[in-house]
């Protein structure tokens, strides 16, 4: 028998790891096709696609709603990662 520190199960645990994954794969998705709408709508109106200030801003709002238990510097890497994707 193993012990089970709190009451979770690793095979339950890995699971809802499982999902999760899938589930963020899913809002990825969501937010690279949006992306592309927005990218569609400023070449149609001539517009920079990069917008470094907006991405700054992301980044610091982003930053100051992280509840954990991520430090704020992974927050800002995981994200300019997915704006650079």
């Amino acid at each position: 028998m193993h012990s089970q520190m709190t009451g979770d199960s690793l095979d339950d645990l890995r699971r809802e790891l499982h999902h999760m994954n899938l589930e963020l794969l899913e809002l990825l998705s969501r937010r690279a096709a949006l992306v592309e709408r927005v990218r569609a709508v400023k070449q149609a109106r001539g517009l920079p696609i990069h917008a470094p200030e907006r991405e700054q801003a992301m980044l610091e709002e982003l930053e100051a709603r992280n509840p954990g238990p991520f430090p704020h510097a992974t927050i800002r890497r995981l994200f300019a990662e997915i704006f650079r994707a």
